[in-house]
C-alpha cells in the first residue's frame, strides 16, 4: 500500500477492488447503514474495504472529465491486460480516496485524479499469483464441489474482465457513467476512446 500511496497524505477511505464480491465484504452489516448515512465515523472500522462495501456505500470514482475518465480506462486496461497475458490473477484496483484539498505525491506505480470534493489515487497490487494447477483446482473446487458462484479466482482472461467491467463500472464524470460513455451517449460521443 506504500508504494501507492507514497508521502505523508493518508486516504480517508481505501478500496481494495478484484471484481468479486462473495465474501469481499469489510463492513458489517449492521454498520453499513450508518456509514452511508455519516452517523458512523472511526468507529473501529477496517482500514481497507472490499468490493461488497463499495457497492453497498454506492461509491464511485467521480472524474473532472471525459479525458479523465478515458486516460484511466486506457492505463488499467493495459496494465489487466499485460497480467492476464502473464497468467497472472488476484491482483487488485487499490484505491484511495482523499479531500480534494489534500497535497499528494504521486509515484510512478500509481494514477491520480480529482473532482468536486474527492481526489483519488489508484493502483493495481497483489500481481505475484500466477494461474497455476494449484489455482485451477481451487476454481474447479469452489465452483463444482461446492457449488460457489462468483468466486475470486477464476482463469486470467475472465479474471481479466471481471476486474475491468467492475471497476470501470464505478468510474463516471460529470454524473455520466463509464459504460454511457462507451455508448456515445454522453456530450461528446465523437471523441474516440482507447
Amino acid at each position: 500500500m506504500n508504494n501507492i500511496f507514497f508521502g505523508a497524505a493518508k486516504p480517508r477511505e481505501v478500496f481494495d477492488l478484484k471484481g468479486a464480491w462473495t465474501r469481499r465484504h469489510a463492513i458489517p452489516s449492521k454498520q453499513m447503514e450508518r456509514i452511508r448515512t455519516g452517523a458512523l465515523v472511526d468507529e473501529n472500522l477496517p482500514s481497507v474495504w472490499l468490493d461488497g462495501d463499495f457497492l453497498n456505500l454506492k461509491r464511485n470514482l467521480r472524474l473532472a472529465n471525459r479525458s479523465e475518465a478515458t486516460g484511466l480506462a486506457s492505463q488499467l486496461c493495459a496494465d489487466a491486460d499485460f497480467l492476464a497475458s502473464h497468467s497472472i490473477v488476484d491482483y487488485s484496483a487499490l484505491v484511495g480516496v482523499f479531500d480534494a484539498d489534500t497535497p499528494l505525491t504521486l509515484c510512478q506505480t500509481s494514477w491520480e485524479a480529482a473532482c468536486g470534493t474527492r481526489r483519488y489515487q489508484l493502483g493495481i497490487i497483489d500481481v505475484l499469483q500466477h494461474y497455476n494447477m494449484k489455482k485451477s483446482f481451487e476454481h474447479c473446487y469452489k465452483t463444482k464441489c461446492k457449488g460457489e458462484r462468483n468466486v475470486s479466482i477464476v482463469p486470467p482472461a475472465e479474471y481479466n474482465s471481471r476486474f475491468k467491467a467492475f471497476v470501470m463500472e464505478g468510474v463516471e464524470y460529470d454524473g455520466i457513467s463509464y459504460d454511457a460513455m462507451i455508448l456515445g451517449l454522453d456530450d461528446n460521443p465523437t471523441l474516440p476512446l482507447n
